[in-house]
């Protein structure tokens, strides 16, 4: 075992971009179009000046704009080098649907005349491979996308964007407006709109799976709803929303702002003026998901390109269950997912994934309640044990989480997880967090791979950049054939409680791991209340892993760069 260590460092270069997204802006999207630039660089990814598209054509080398390896929407094009004036893009029949269409059109083009309107109408069509719907930028739907055909590996049907500006917005939310005082009440106000309770009730259980409001600032940011610690689990996560007059005096525990509650299909909240005039917008959730596969076993062989999916009560997109059989074919590309059910909550995710062969890329996901993506196979009862393979997660950018922030993966059964990668996404949280602020902040993870009584097999994580993660950078559980080389895993959150952290853990009993030329980077100070290590082995893990040309670097000698259940090891 080889490892470099070197010793305490000016932390100046350590500045985060853990700003805020905006979700009304195309903010992951490289096709920048920038004509304000004053010079045509020709290699920046942006057009400007004279460029007839992204670093081509005007005074560029590259003078075919349908070989620049970019979209190009001002060219007419509807992804990468394709459509317009370019090659097609499709195979098959491209249907296009917008707010200004109309559902007895034929769909067959994008203008008024032509276009689709409504989601439903989507729902009601079927598509063979090679078949393209697109939603045309800058117009929203509040519906749930329910996608119910197939492609084939080799013409997959996708559902994408046309036009120019920010992606289509596909919201699982209604917004709250026309805010009236509450009599005999101080800043309480009541929104006209009727609503019903953001959560979903399963059957008579008392577990249900509520969702927080959403504000959305002037500034064009969002603040979460605040949740009350009403019917927490063991967790400290609600499992309810607060009606009303459930709590002695209706109102009793609406005191700041951001609090709120539900009553008779009306949204209230404590605010200290008009609501209409405080914030840009409240967002109810009202709609289990944004997208889902219509049936059982789901459909396969499909692509999601360039949406926007927001506010929905669980789900930005989902798979469906029981996990009880092999699906293949799905892409999950160029789309902004976020804000999805309450923190901490049981089931509150940007993606809910379980299909092999399958390519995540290029997405922003941020802000889900459970888990930002989450690749689990449990709660069904089956006799057989099933192959789930070939998944790749390639830049990602995954962010405030409240349980994981990037990569989910379990297993509760005896399957095989094999050739998963995870490959350039950058996985951060606030170093402000209090993730012991239950139930509106929670501890949370960046790359958790569970392998527990599955087999869990040639796992590749490599060029990512996990930043001030709230309990555990990478967690490594009884994997085989792992290779976990060439990341930076940038310190912790200071305020993460407990004993013991680690940026990456080790357990059960993993064969040929190889953690190789990554970078940790630790800055907790003498203060944390915790115990840091860089490198954690649990049991006899150690035995089954190499270490080897990794870079360490502590500000605080205190810390530890590598535990065992032997011993551990500081500077």
């Amino acid at each position: 075992m080889i490892m470099l260590f070197a010793g305490s460092c000016d932390d100046s270069s350590g500045s985060s971009t853990d700003a805020g997204v905006d979700a009304d802006s195309d903010t992951t999207t490289n096709n920048t179009n920038n004509t304000n630039n004053t010079t045509a660089t020709c290699d920046d990814g942006i057009r400007n000046q004279d460029e007839e598209g992204i670093d081509c054509g005007g005074s560029c080398p590259q003078a075919d704009c349908c070989a620049n390896g970019f979209t190009d929407p001002n060219l007419g094009e509807w992804a990468v080098d394709c459509g317009g004036s370019c090659a097609e893009c499709f195979t098959g029949t491209v249907y296009f649907v917008a707010n200004d269409g109309d559902d007895a059109n034929d769909g067959l083009d994008g203008t008024p005349a032509h276009a689709w309107r409504t989601i439903a109408h989507v729902n009601e069509q079927s598509f063979s491979p090679g078949d393209a719907v697109l939603f045309k930028r800058g117009d929203e739907w509040r519906e749930s996308l329910l996608i119910s055909s197939s492609g084939t590996a080799e013409a997959h049907i996708t559902f994408g964007a046309y036009g120019e500006g920010p992606r289509p917005r596909i919201l699982g939310s209604e917004r709250a407006t026309s805010w009236t005082a509450v009599t005999g009440e101080t800043n309480i106000w009541r929104s006209e709109t009727v609503l019903a309770a953001p959560r979903q009730r399963e059957g008579n259980s008392v577990t249900n799976h509520p969702a927080s409001i959403f504000f959305g600032e002037l500034d064009g940011t969002h603040t979460w709803g605040n949740m009350e610690e009403l019917h927490l689990n063991s967790e400290g996560a609600p499992t309810d929303i607060y009606e009303c007059d459930s709590e002695g005096a209706p109102f009793s525990l609406l005191d700041r702002e951001y609090d709120w509650c539900w009553q008779d299909d009306h949204i209230y909240v404590y605010s200290p003026e008009n609501p209409g005039d405080r914030y840009a917008f409240v967002e109810v959730p009202q709609r289990l998901s944004t997208i889902a596969t219509a049936d059982h076993p789901p459909q396969e062989y499909f692509s999601i390109d360039n949406l926007e999916l927001m506010y929905a009560i669980k789900y930005g997109y989902d798979d469906g269950w029981p996990m009880n059989v092999v699906v293949r074919g799905l892409n999950i590309t160029n789309c902004h997912i976020g804000y999805m059910g309450t923190k901490g909550a049981a089931a509150a995710y940007g993606l809910q994934i379980w299909h092999s062969d399958m390519l995540v890329q290029g997405n922003d996901i941020h802000d889900c309640g459970r888990r930002n993506i989450s690749y689990n196979v449990y709660g069904d009862v089956r006799d057989e044990s099933l192959v789930f393979e070939n998944v790749i997660f390639l830049d990602n950018i995954l962010h405030n989480g409240y349980h994981t922030t990037g990569f989910d993966i379990s297993c509760g059964y005896t399957d095989t997880f094999r050739n998963f990668q995870f490959i350039n996404n950058f996985i951060w949280d606030n170093l402000q967090d209090d993730p012991q602020n239950h139930p509106n902040d929670f501890t949370s993870m960046g790359i958790y791979l569970a392998g527990d009584t599955a087999t869990f097999t040639d796992f590749l994580i490599y060029r990512n950049i996990l930043k001030y993660i709230k309990q555990k950078a990478i967690i490594v559980g009884n994997v085989q054939n792992a290779r976990i080389i060439h990341n930076t895993l940038y310190s912790m959150n200071h305020n993460a409680g407990g004993d013991y952290r680690g940026l990456i853990t080790v357990s059960g009993e993993p064969a040929n791991l190889r953690i190789e030329n990554n970078i940790f980077f630790g800055d907790l100070p003498d203060s944390a209340s915790f115990v840091l290590s860089m490198v954690t082995f649990s049991g006899n893990s150690h035995e089954g892993a190499m270490l080897n040309n990794n870079l360490f670097w502590l500000t605080n000698d205190a810390q530890r760069l590598v535990t065992t259940s032997i011993d551990s090891y500081t500077i």
